[in-house]
């Protein structure tokens, strides 16, 4: 089974947060891994998602610890959509 991984960098103005996952995340730039693997049978190359992480470079005394926080397409894009509407002020 050929595989191929996919980087790309999302940044968010505020913490956020991600189904299956107790505490917020904080703002800052994170890289999105995406994992596909090639279908095989099909008269064109065509790819299906496998996996989608969010990378986590740790701070303070975990700083140079980079975690991989498994997560769904949909969720990552509801907290970039979530990030991006204005919020009212109180």
């Amino acid at each position: 089974m050929l595989t191929r991984s996919t980087r790309s960098m999302v940044t968010f103005d505020n913490a956020f947060r991600l189904d299956g996952y107790q505490h917020p995340f904080p703002s800052g730039a994170y890289e999105i891994v995406v994992e596909e693997e090639l279908l095989q049978g099909v008269s064109f190359e065509a790819y299906r998602r496998t996996a989608t992480f969010l990378t986590v470079q740790g701070g303070g005394g975990r700083s140079g610890h980079t975690t991989l926080h498994m997560t769904t397409r949909e969720d990552l894009e509801h907290a970039i959509a979530c990030d991006q509407t204005p919020r009212e002020a109180t």
